[in-house]
């Protein structure tokens, strides 16, 4: 898997960490410029949630590492 497609799937984790039920579509691969459409009704969250839930996952990966 391609460092930008892990990315973006942890991005899309980070997103389900926080609402399992969330339907997306995103476009990119870079957490500060990743653009998220929200669909079938799935209430937005705030980026910098998204960011922090992101660096958690993240940090935990090198720590494993």
């Amino acid at each position: 898997m391609s460092t930008k497609l892990r990315d973006a799937v942890k991005v899309i984790d980070a997103i389900l960490a926080i609402n399992p039920n969330a339907n997306v579509v995103t476009r990119g691969s870079d957490i500060d410029t990743i653009e998220i459409d929200w669909h079938d009704g799935t209430t937005p969250i705030p980026m910098e949630d998204i960011k922090a839930k992101y660096l958690e996952s993240v940090s935990y990966t090198h720590l494993r590492a």
